[in-house]
C-alpha cells in the first residue's frame, strides 16, 4: 500500500529530472511489493510467527536516539555509530577484536558509500556536525 502511494505521488510532479530517482525508486518498491505478494498468497503453509519485542527494543530505542540527536551529531556521525552499535548487539557470534574492527571497517565502507551516494550522485545536503 505504501509502495502504491509513493509511486502516485511521485508521477504526479512534474517532468523534471528531480522526479527521476523517486520514480525510479518507487517503481522498484511497487514491483517488490507485488512480488512478495504473490509469494506468500502461492505459499502452501502459512506460519504465524511470533515478533519478540525484547530482542527489537534495541533497534528501536536506537531508531529514537538516532531521532532525537542525528542533527546535532551530523548525519554521518550518528549513523556510524548506530551501525556499529546495532552490528555489535544483534552479532550472534562472540565480541572479540577481531569482529570489532570488522565491525568498524564494514561501517566505514558502508559510510563511504553513502556519503559518495549522498554528495555526488544526489547531491544531496545532509545535518552536519558541529565540527566538520
Amino acid at each position: 500500500m505504501l509502495s502504491g502511494i509513493l509511486v502516485t505521488a511521485s508521477f504526479s510532479g512534474g517532468n523534471s529530472e528531480a522526479y527521476l530517482f523517486p520514480r525510479i525508486i518507487s517503481s522498484i518498491m511497487m514491483f517488490l511489493a507485488i512480488l512478495l505478494l504473490i509469494f506468500h498468497f502461492n505459499e502452501k503453509k502459512h506460519q504465524d510467527q511470533k515478533i519478540n519485542i525484547v530482542k527489537l527494543a534495541p533497534f528501536f530505542i536506537l531508531i529514537v536516539i538516532f531521532i532525537l540527536l542525528g542533527e546535532n551529531l551530523g548525519f554521518y556521525l550518528s549513523t556510524s555509530l548506530i551501525f556499529l552499535i546495532i552490528s555489535f548487539v544483534y552479532f550472534p557470534e562472540k565480541k572479540n577484536f577481531k569482529n570489532i574492527l570488522l565491525f568498524i571497517i564494514v561501517g566505514f565502507c558502508f559510510m563511504c558509500v553513502i556519503y559518495f551516494l549522498f554528495t555526488f550522485l544526489l547531491k544531496v545536503q545532509v545535518p552536519r556536525f558541529f565540527l566538520f
